[in-house]
């Protein structure tokens, strides 16, 4: 399965700062939704690592206007190979905003 993206307008306009919501489920085990929001419009790159720090997986690089969005992550890297049990990573980097929350996949 490929990882899917959203995106959902705020019921309460532009948000004012960015950020990098949990992901939801968390633990999970065929897919996991990461939400964030942007402040303004840019270029928006999320990666998944593993606890080597080694990315496994480019899940978005694009650019996305302001507001609420979603990228789904169904376990799986760069090659679409499923990725073993374990706890993992998920960076946001958008303009001056780097953020990283951790996730655990139970297969």
């Amino acid at each position: 399965m490929e990882s899917t993206s959203t995106s959902v307008a705020l019921d309460s306009g532009v948000p004012r700062t960015s950020e990098l919501r949990r992901g939801y489920p968390n633990p999970f085990n065929a897919s996991t939704v990461i939400p964030f929001r942007l402040a303004a419009a840019g270029r928006v790159r999320i990666d998944i690592f593993n606890l080597l720090g080694q990315r496994v997986r480019r899940l978005l690089d694009e650019r996305r206007s302001a507001g609420l969005h979603r990228v789904r992550w169904t376990g799986t890297d760069d090659r679409g190979s499923p990725v073993s049990s374990g706890v993992y990573f998920y960076r946001l980097t958008t303009g001056d905003l780097v953020e990283t929350r951790r996730c655990m996949l139970i297969r």
